[in-house]
């Protein structure tokens, strides 16, 4: 389909040709669609088109652009919302840098284009838009919040309202999936051919059999996908199915318990705080858990992916993935900086703990030297050791009981939660372009539904040997759950309150006595000479005791 907008032609094939139908009024258009499709057939590009056409259309019209965070659009939206509009154009020349702007906005423009997060959800209530768009929509979990998207939907500036989200399948039962087939929702499904980058649309119509149509970046990027995809992600990303993962090491993740949209705050007493949104929309209020404990984790990696993974523990040891660095071709010296500057924002960071790698480790714990002493953290408190090995029990078994310890935390826990949760929006630095392109996961929490045990000659889960391919993330989070387990809460072994050596330590029943005179635990800790002294023989006693 050939759509005019403005001065500008675009080409618009499958799926996409529906909006612009609604647009145009040739068909009448629904309440709610989703848009799903395999990886790389042209959505974001072109519900981008469509949003820009709607503003040409009616200058009047409002429209929003949301994501589980603000952060997570500036990287995969706005690079082609911006490619659409053009680099010149006066919208994108005026309001910001794509990470710090809100919105597109220029009469040349027409319409508005409102960006958010629903990690600040309240904020886009309040507000009336012509069509809202959720890009990535299989992030959110929550029906709740997906329905209330819809009292944002009652502006008037153009002739309907849209509800519309994007997504690759995933599993059958996820809710967006369910309101399609309950007709809830409009079901637009994209193809790898419907994207004019990689299928010449112009040659079949010349009558060019289909074989012969495809583009050699549509060549190259069926190839890539073919021989890098596996398992259940081969199913969705290649073959567009919705589907659950079998022979699946980690069964009991569920994006929907397991991720959550929430944000680390900070608060006047320097105490770290996790706020996550209730569901029920405006009003609805916020939750607040306290972080105690920040760990990190790194997996090693160069031509293969390197994983950064920052954790943060609450007080009932609830483990929470706050942020995270997934990314190629960075060296150790790269990878140190990284945890330098993760290291600044996290002051309260105790320990990074790596794969068997001491390159690695050395230049991590001198990059955080460097940044202990720029921080002026006094000598005596820097930890010049931060970065150590995760784990000294290696091999097979090792790996084992790293995964049996991640399974451990995704159950349901006995007050209904789980110990283990993956933060929506998390990853730092942007999304490694190469692995997108190349329809490999690049955030851990991708890696989770397709990382599977390699198979017996009889077709089955050969449940001693996970598969080794695009388990980088996962080897992390391995890695973390056995640092907490080889360091677990346990009750410190008990200790005389007089320190070493003391004559009074030998004598039976002084201790107890000490204790339930009221002389205190520890009375050494005390240096005061107005209250504690040494009497001949090395025996402590309080100075003024009766």
């Amino acid at each position: 389909m050939l759509a005019a907008e403005g001065a500008r032609q675009v080409h618009i094939y499958g799926p996409g040709t529906r909006l612009f139908r609604w647009l145009d009024g040739s068909e009448p258009p629904p309440a709610e669609a989703i848009w799903e499709g395999v990886a790389g057939c042209g959505k974001t590009h072109g519900l981008c088109e469509f949003v820009c056409a709607y503003c040409n259309a009616f200058p009047h019209s409002k429209h929003l652009i949301v994501r589980s965070t603000r952060r997570a659009i500036t990287d995969s939206v706005l690079p082609i919302l911006e490619k659409v509009l053009g680099h010149t154009h006066p919208a994108v020349r005026t309001g910001g840098n794509r990470s710090n702007r809100w919105h597109y906005a220029h009469p040349a423009l027409g319409g508005e284009i409102v960006l958010g997060g629903m990690d600040n959800k309240d904020k886009l209530y309040s507000t009336e838009y012509d069509t809202v768009w959720y890009n990535e929509a299989n992030e959110e979990s929550s029906q709740d919040n997906w329905e209330s998207l819809h009292r944002s939907c009652r502006a008037e500036g153009g002739p309907f309202n849209l509800l519309i989200g994007d997504l690759n399948p995933t599993d059958p039962n996820h809710f967006l999936n369910q309101r399609c087939l309950l007709g809830k929702a409009t079901r637009l499904i994209g193809r790898l051919w419907h994207n004019p980058r990689y299928f010449d649309f112009g040659k079949r119509a010349q009558g060019v059999p289909d074989e012969d149509c495809w583009t050699p970046r549509g060549i190259s990027y069926q190839r890539r996908l073919a021989l890098n995809l596996s398992g259940v992600m081969r199913r969705r990303l290649f073959k567009g199915e919705w589907c659950s993962a079998e022979g699946a090491i980690y069964e009991d993740w569920d994006e929907a318990v397991h991720m959550i949209t929430a944000r680390v705050e900070i608060d006047d007493q320097n105490r770290y705080w996790l706020i996550r949104p209730l569901p029920g929309g405006l009003g609805a209020g916020e939750d607040r858990t306290e972080l105690v404990r920040f760990i990190g984790a790194h997996d090693d990696g160069f031509d293969n992916p390197a994983c950064a993974q920052l954790w943060a523990l609450d007080y009932d040891g609830r483990a929470y993935m706050i942020h995270e660095v997934y990314r190629r071709k960075l060296n150790h010296n790269q990878w140190a900086r990284v945890w330098a500057k993760i290291y600044e924002s996290y002051p309260l960071l105790e320990r990074i703990v790596v794969d068997h790698v001491p390159a690695l480790i050395d230049a991590i714990n001198a990059h955080l030297r460097q940044a202990q002493e720029a921080m002026g953290v006094p000598d005596t408190k820097q930890m010049p050791s931060m970065a150590t090995e995760w784990s000294k029990h290696r091999g097979p078994d090792g790996e084992k009981a790293g995964i049996n310890e991640v399974r451990h935390r995704l159950r349901r826990r006995e007050d209904g939660t789980r110990g283990l949760y993956i933060l929506r929006g998390n990853l730092l630095f942007g999304r490694d372009r190469t692995l997108y392109l190349a329809g490999k996961p690049w955030t851990t929490a991708q890696e989770i539904p397709g990382w599977v045990y390699e198979e017996t000659p009889e077709g089955k889960p050969n449940k001693e040997r996970p598969r080794k391919i695009n388990d980088h993330g996962a080897d992390a989070m391995r890695g973390m759950m056995t640092y907490l387990r080889d360091r677990s809460y346990t009750e410190p072994p008990a200790k005389s309150v007089f320190p070493p050596g003391s004559i009074n330590a030998r004598i039976p029943g002084f201790e107890d006595w000490w204790v339930e005179a009221g002389f205190g635990d520890h009375p050494w800790y005390r240096h005061d000479a107005e209250e504690y002294g040494m009497t001949s023989g090395g025996i402590w006693a309080p100075r003024h005791a009766a």
